[in-house]
């Protein structure tokens, strides 16, 4: 039972990780159209909150993924 929840939580490791780069590459879209609509510093904002939104996102997953390490490694003791 604790192994496929263990499975499960490493596939959400993975969800968030592509959820991660999904975001980044989609706010430096929208970066983009902002600058060149609005002006420079819009487009810097919007570059800068999707780059904060990435590295959030994957330092999540990384902290999830340790803490489904150290859980099994609980379980096998």
């Amino acid at each position: 039972m604790l192994a496929r929840e263990l499975n499960g939580s490493y596939r959400l490791v993975g969800y968030l990780r592509a959820l991660a780069s999904i975001s980044l590459f989609l706010g430096l879209i929208i970066a983009l159209n902002v600058g060149g609509e609005v002006g420079g510093a819009a487009g810097f904002a919007a570059a800068i909150s999707a780059l904060i939104a990435y590295f959030w996102i994957r330092w999540l997953a990384t902290i999830l993924y340790l803490l489904t390490g150290l859980l099994r490694k609980l379980h096998d003791l």
